[in-house]
């Protein structure tokens, strides 16, 4: 039996969700075009929204599946995201982030 996973984790500052199709705007500007806040990380900074919509679109698959997907980080107080991270079970003892 797979994994059941939580689409949304919860602290006291921050709340971790499962990405919505309506997020993309804020992701996009808040950081995923922004050539500061990409440049240490892993994928290519976003040129335009469209962009960021398939990337959104593409986390979403990944929830359909039983091994994780994307999670964005948002401040509890207030919902902005601050971020992305995520859960990849690559098998029942073993996963990553």
């Amino acid at each position: 039996m797979a994994p059941v996973l939580p689409e949304q984790i919860e602290t006291d500052r921050l709340i971790l969700r499962k990405p919505q199709l309506e997020d993309a705007a804020e992701i996009y500007s808040g950081f995923a075009s922004v050539a500061e806040a990409t440049k240490y990380m892993s994928w290519p900074r976003h040129t335009s929204i469209k962009v960021t919509e398939e990337v959104v679109s593409g986390w979403l698959k990944q929830w359909q599946g039983p091994t994780g997907g994307a999670l964005l980080i948002t401040d509890a107080a207030t919902g902005s995201i601050l971020g992305s991270t995520g859960i990849d079970l690559e098998n029942p003892l073993v996963g990553s982030t």
